[in-house]
């Protein structure tokens, strides 16, 4: 879901470093994590970083075994 600036908590991310990348704006958030727009201060060119939930609470289960 795209998000519009300002409006989702994980807004407090933006200017974060992640594994090198510099977080520059929340692009969208799904069932599986969130989705950054980036910057690469390496090759300094903008990169997509998706960051996965680790929160298990939020997975529901679909199906039984």
């Amino acid at each position: 879901m795209p998000c519009e600036e300002g409006d989702h908590p994980l807004d407090t991310l933006i200017g974060s470093s992640v594994g090198g990348y510099v977080l520059v704006k929340l692009l969208g958030v799904g069932g599986m994590g969130s989705v950054y727009l980036a910057s690469d201060p390496a090759i300094g060119q903008q990169v997509a970083v998706k960051l996965i939930r680790t929160d298990m609470d939020s997975y529901t289960d679909t199906g039984s075994a």
